[in-house]
């Protein structure tokens, strides 16, 4: 929980129930209404308020803190959608975020639970940020079901389920911003009258199973919910009419270039290009490229069985025609590991409607229609971690993703996987032959290149060393250290005066385990950390030169949060700077100070939660129209950075119900859902924006 420094006081003025209600009318004749979060400012006029967020240095999250006089709260209950009308009054794209909170009892800083929500707006561009959230009926009960990463609602959740009637705070924001930014706020309102939720969810008899034969919620009803095995015939021919009636873009290159823009030097690859003070790719052909992609085209949903096979009202019989939809997992993070579950059968609900769907063929017809409905939606990329047998066969540019297979520093403490062990041999031996592997696409003219690793754990300045000193005498990564230390202090007596310690001898200090004083070690920490970044990217860079002479070297996929000094090393080495930024916006996301170099976004999505699974992923929406609407502006924001030349929306189908066995994930987040059923905002969405595509990133429209 982050806490907060100041909150606000406003009067509430009561709900009418109805269509939608006034949630609250700003007053400047009553200034206690607002006060500002760290350095924010407003300005009532009649029912408008103008709210002003400069950077703060101090506060990540500056803005606005409104809550109910004391001793009350908000009460939301009587709907499902808190909406308010917000202006952007920046001469840029901008972004205003919105957290619903309920506040730990007896404190003024702790979040119980909290809805997060957002809004990109253009320039100048008034709309309506709308936050749905969930509600709490069953807190506390020891049969709600595990292996969520967002649990159904009416269920006790830290995220997207609220007590609603007992709401504390609402809190408007900017998250880092760098420049200061204006908004208007008004008509402030709940909208969505709550009917109730199923009364399957009063006692474990009646709420299990949960999971449909179909791998769908059965305790809702949603618009595309199917309920029969008919339905499938159905939905593929409208869908047929449908791919029928949009072939694609025709004003593009084969590689999907800008066939009316500028020629450059056709090399058979691709590789970066400046064009009117903006970086793109230049294709194969010689034309200038924006790479539009979507990731993860396979058929991979699993789901885990273990400890909850009440959980599902109907899996097949195994037999030869479905039997790959059963398999085993190894589960690392979240529920598997806190129930100290090592291994889990699964099945996969998708693939299995495909079964019902298209019969035994269903991966050869997988093959041939994914790429027909990419370039039917109007993607020109097929984006990371998907199937390369998708690659010769679509026509279509390709990313893929490429790792060593070496063992990693035992000390490290990353997230999805500890640091390489980049002093072994085998880490860029390793590379190469996973690479070799690869041999059909490393000339091929439709690949862009490789991304190596992604969302690595890089720590602050010494948090790659702080792992090897963590780890045994005999590892490469600590034995090099100490090389490094032993040439600059000779002695282990002048290590010992400038660290403070009281190591024996040389042997001593590779056998500890235990941190130095850090105040007195950090340069030498620093130092060593610097050497093992600037190692592992001149390692890849070789590697992959040396292997893929051609192909870009895309870089490692930074997260959200990041190690600017990282990012710097990494920009000399890498043909093009990739990062998976899940914001409602990156209009204004730029590389450090200094560095020059095209950005690729690896993944970026949006969700909601009233289509099945539970949690509507990293950026929250409403509804579909609204997921479709804040896609749009998110493809819009990457066309106005000048550095970006590309995003691939994560994911194609949507996560499982019941949650994946890695990490419980269960985001509505994908362009088909479970039973392989477009989702149709979505693919209107995809279809304007490629249509605009280069217009947009050119200028020549907005």
């Amino acid at each position: 929980m982050r806490l907060l420094s100041v909150f606000v006081v406003l009067l509430f003025a009561g709900i009418a129930y109805g269509s939608s209600a006034t949630f609250f009318q700003p007053s400047k004749s009553e200034p206690e209404q607002f006060l500002p979060l760290g350095k924010g400012s407003w300005k009532v006029h009649r029912d408008r308020v103008r709210i002003t967020i400069p950077v703060d240095p101090d506060d990540r999250w500056p803005g606005v803190i409104i809550q109910p006089e004391p001793g009350k709260h908000f009460d939301l209950s009587g709907y499902q959608v808190l909406a308010v009308d917000v202006r952007n009054l920046n001469r840029f794209p901008a972004v205003l975020q919105l957290e619903v909170v309920n506040l730990v009892p007896g404190s003024n800083t702790q979040f119980r639970h909290v809805v997060p929500g957002g809004i990109a707006l253009n320039v100048g561009e008034t709309a309506t940020l709308r936050m749905r959230y969930g509600r709490i009926i069953k807190p506390g009960i020891d049969w709600a079901p595990g292996g969520l990463f967002v649990n159904f609602d009416g269920f006790d959740d830290p995220q997207f389920n609220l007590e609603v009637d007992k709401v504390d705070q609402l809190r408007f924001f900017v998250k880092d911003g760098e420049v200061e930014q204006k908004f208007e706020l008004s008509n402030f309102r709940l909208e969505e009258p709550f009917t109730g939720l199923s009364p399957a969810l009063e006692s474990k008899e009646t709420f299990y199973p949960c999971i449909d034969q179909f791998g769908q919620y059965k305790h809702a009803q949603w618009p595309g919910k199917m309920h029969s095995d008919a339905e499938f015939a159905q939905r593929l021919a409208d869908e047929e009419r449908d791919l029928a009636a949009h072939p694609g873009n025709a004003d593009r290159t084969e590689f999907g270039g800008w066939s009316a823009g500028p020629s450059y030097p056709a090399t058979g690859n691709f590789y970066p290009a400046k064009y009117k003070g903006k970086w793109y790719l230049v294709d194969p052909s010689g034309k200038l490229f924006w790479s539009f992609g979507i990731n993860s085209l396979g058929v991979w949903v699993e789901t885990g069985l273990a400890l909850r096979e009440n959980y599902f009202e109907k899996l097949p019989e195994r037999d030869n025609l479905n039997s790959a939809c059963f398999r085993t997992a190894y589960p690392g993070l979240r529920y598997y590991a806190e129930k100290n579950v090592k291994v889990t059968p699964t099945f996969n609900f998708y693939e299995n409607n495909l079964i019902r769907k298209f019969g035994g063929d269903r991966w050869l017809i997988h093959l041939e229609r994914t790429p027909r409905r990419l370039k039917s939606w109007g993607f020109n990329t097929i984006g990371n971690w998907s199937p390369v047998e998708l690659f010769g066969k679509s026509k279509l540019p390709y990313v893929i993703s490429v790792d060593s297979s070496v063992a990693s520093i035992p000390g490290d403490k990353g997230w999805w996987r500890n640091f390489y062990e980049i002093f072994d041999p085998e880490f860029e031996n390793s590379l190469a032959e996973n690479l070799r592997q690869l041999k059909e696409h490393l000339s091929d003219p439709y690949c862009i290149g490789f991304f190596v690793s992604n969302e690595l754990s890089w720590g602050d300045d010494a948090g790659l060393v702080r792992g090897v000193l963590r780890s045994p005498a005999t590892q490469p990564s600590k034995i090099a250290f100490g090389k490094r230390l032993m040439r600059k202090y000779k002695q282990i007596e002048r290590l010992n005066a400038a660290w403070g310690g009281n190591y024996r001898s040389w042997d001593d200090f590779l056998a500890r385990t235990e941190l130095p004083d850090e105040k007195r070690a950090w340069k030498d920490l620093v130092d060593f950390n610097t050497e093992m970044i600037e190692r592992y990217f001149s390692l890849v860079r070789d590697t992959l030169k040396r292997e893929a002479p051609g192909k870009l070297y895309l870089g490692c996929r930074f997260p959200n949060d990041y190690n600017e000094n990282v990012v710097r090393i990494a920009a000399r080495y890498v043909d093009v700077l990739s990062f998976n930024l899940y914001k409602y916006s990156v209009a204004n996301f730029r590389p450090p100070r200094g560095v020059d170099k095209p950005i690729i976004i690896g993944e970026w999505h949006f969700g909601t939660t009233n289509h099945g699974p539970a949690s509507p992923g990293l950026c929250p929406t409403s509804s579909q129209t609204e997921r479709a609407r804040a896609f749009d502006r998110y493809i819009k924001s990457a066309l106005w950075n000048p550095y970006v030349i590309g995003c691939h929306y994560f994911e194609y189908i949507d996560q499982p119900t019941a949650g994946r066995p890695l990490d419980s994930e269960n985001m509505q987040i994908g362009f088909v859902d479970i039973t392989d059923t477009p989702y149709a905002e979505m693919v209107d969405a995809a279809r304007k924006a490629s249509a605009e595509l280069y217009e947009c990133r050119s200028g020549e429209k907005r």
